[in-house]
This record gives C-alpha cells, structure tokens and sequence, in this order.
C-alpha cells in the first residue's frame, strides 16, 4: 500500500489512491492546474476570490476543493488565497511548503471588546506584517450579527466577507487583492454589530496571514480578554491591561472609559 502525490506548481498527480498519511490526499484531478479552483483553464484572480468565498463557508458554485491547497499544508483556508496571490504576482518562493512545514510564532495580540453597547471590536496589537486573515464569532442564543465592517484606520483595500455557518457561529475573512498589509500595529481591525448586547461573545479559530503567505494561528479570545500564539498571559498581567473603547491597549489610563475585563470603567 502507497500514496504519492506531487506538483510542479503547475500540475497534480497522482500515483495512487490510498490514504495512509493524513496530510495527503488521494486526488482524481490529473491535469487540472494547481489553484485553478472554477477549472477554466487559467489562474488568475477569480480562483483567489472562489478560494476566499470557500473558506467563508459560501460554498461558490463549481469550486474544486482538490486544487485549493495551494500551500499543501492539508487544509483549505484564507492562507491559501494570498499564497495563490504571490504564485500570480510571480513570487513562487511563497508556493507549495512541503508537508513539514511549521507555523510562525509571534507574540502579536488579539482582542475582542466591547463598550457595553451593540458592538464588538476585533482589535490586534501586531509586529507582522498581514495581509488577510480569518476567524469564527460565537455568540449566544438570541443574539445574532447584523453587519461587519472594516475599520477605516486599519483597511487598506481590504474586501469582507462574513457568512453565518452555524446556530450560533458566524466566519469572518478578509483579504486584499494586491497583497496589502493592514495599516497600523495597534487598534481595531473589524466592527462586529449585533442585535443586541453581548458580553458573551468569543473568537475562534482565529488565523492570520503575512504578505510572505506565512500563518500565524490564535488560540480563542473572550471579551476583553488576549491572546499571543507564543504563551499564555498570567492573572496579574491580566489585571493590568485596559482598552480603549477602538479597541487598543491602554498602559496608563488617563480621564475618560475604558473597557477592563468586558466592562465599562470611568476614569475621573
């Protein structure tokens, strides 16, 4: 028994059709070009877009999941849109890592908090460089998200997309076309509103993506609580961050409100 599989960041092929690895998979796609997704022949920037709507859950109509990893790490999500970006733009360094690949580390921070109204702001603290990323909002019963969007400061020709893919879960993904890094290191990327207020909102699933194509993954974020991909913040340090109500870290808070552990604080 045997499996082989192999690309010359043109072409699939494959040399049988048993699974014993579970980063490999057989594929019946001889002669279908690798990130061709809608299979018309050519790779260009409508593949990049479908890949996208993939990993949103929106399920595009003729989308073949076969060539979608394009990174061959074995899963299809927004990493594989921007490495597909850079295959087009010509950079075929950021193509097909081999099986063994391993993720960034980072010690970037992501934030979930709200000012006690209807809105949730997805705010990261960062050093990378990124240029699109992705990740699950959970919220719970009875409240649901009534739009996304993206915060001006931030943006940088970024497209949205957001999709409910669950009872109570709603994927988030953004990305740019031209491989453009968000603006800024500091403060609110995304403004989530919500039927009504929340305090029990959580992020999952959180992925980023750097404009070299590499991933840096998030452990889940509660409200006004942080997470760094390289450790995990103590109670005392904990105790001592607050957050503006854009979202960004405050060290030394000064006269106005504040958000300290999902609440409101007034500073006189």
């Amino acid at each position: 028994t045997y499996m082989a599989m192999g690309w010359d960041l043109d072409k699939i092929w494959t040399l049988s059709a048993e699974d014993n690895y579970p980063h490999l998979r057989a594929m019946d796609v001889i002669g279908i070009a690798l990130g061709d997704v809608n299979t018309d022949g050519v790779i260009n920037i409508l593949d990049v877009i479908d890949i996208a709507r993939y990993a949103a859950g929106l399920n595009p109509a003729g989308f073949q999941e076969e060539v979608a990893d394009v990174n061959a790490n074995g899963t299809v999500n927004i990493t594989d849109a921007v490495t597909l970006i850079n295959k087009i733009a010509g950079d075929v360094t950021a193509m097909a890592k081999s099986a063994g690949w391993t993720e960034v580390t980072s010690a970037d921070r992501l934030t979930l908090v709200t000012d006690g109204d209807k809105t949730l702001r997805v705010a990261l603290d960062n050093s990378e460089a990124y240029t699109a990323c992705q990740m699950d909002v959970i919220v719970p019963d009875g409240t649901s998200i009534q739009s996304v969007s993206q915060d001006p400061a931030r943006t940088n020709g970024h497209r949205l997309l957001f999709n409910k893919i669950g009872e109570n879960t709603y994927r988030i993904v953004v990305l740019s076309l031209d491989n453009a890094a968000f603006r800024g290191n500091t403060g609110a990327l995304l403004n989530i509103s919500l039927n009504r207020a929340s305090g029990q909102a959580q992020l999952r699933n959180a992925c980023f993506v750097t404009t070299r194509g590499q991933e840096v993954d998030f452990d889940a974020v509660s409200l006004a609580n942080t997470t760094r991909i390289n450790g995990v913040k103590t109670d005392q340090q904990e105790q001592r961050e607050y957050y503006n109500v854009s979202g960004q870290r405050v060290s030394k808070p000064q006269h106005g409100v504040y958000i300290y552990n999902g609440k409101k604080s007034i500073f006189k």
